[in-house]
């Protein structure tokens, strides 16, 4: 999936499928986008859930690829309050997942994902950097 750009072309088949237009249509969509990462990460009203433990937030990435899914659809969100509310919200929860005490989980699934590189390749997210 990463080598065809499948989650990079998925996320703007929706935009410009008009789905990302409605914030509930976009939460929704986020929420599923993170749920591919991991099933615990799912925000309420947009944002992450006040009452997870602190034993929660070690979780076990099960699809790092996913990252590109969400990344892909918080830039293409439309711009309003709300909507960037919602990006940065959606953003936390993945630099959450690079966290220091996450480094024996989730970080190195990230690193070994190829992230970086679709970071910086033309086709992908460098057009942002």
């Amino acid at each position: 999936l990463r080598n065809y750009g499948f989650y990079i072309e998925f996320a703007n088949a929706m935009s410009e499928a008009g789905v990302l237009l409605d914030l509930l249509n976009a939460r929704a969509v986020i929420n599923m986008a993170l749920e591919i990462i991991h099933p615990k990460l799912v925000l309420i009203d947009g944002k992450r859930s006040n009452s997870e433990s602190k034993a929660q937030d070690n979780i076990n990435v099960h699809n790092a690829d996913a990252v590109r899914l969400v990344l892909g659809i918080v830039i293409r969100l439309p711009e309003s309050q709300s909507n960037v509310s919602l990006a940065k919200n959606a953003f936390d929860e993945i630099l959450r997942l690079c966290a220091n005490d996450m480094a024996g989980s989730s970080l190195t699934r990230l690193a070994s994902s190829g992230l970086c590189s679709s970071l910086t390749n033309p086709n992908e997210f460098s057009q942002m950097l």
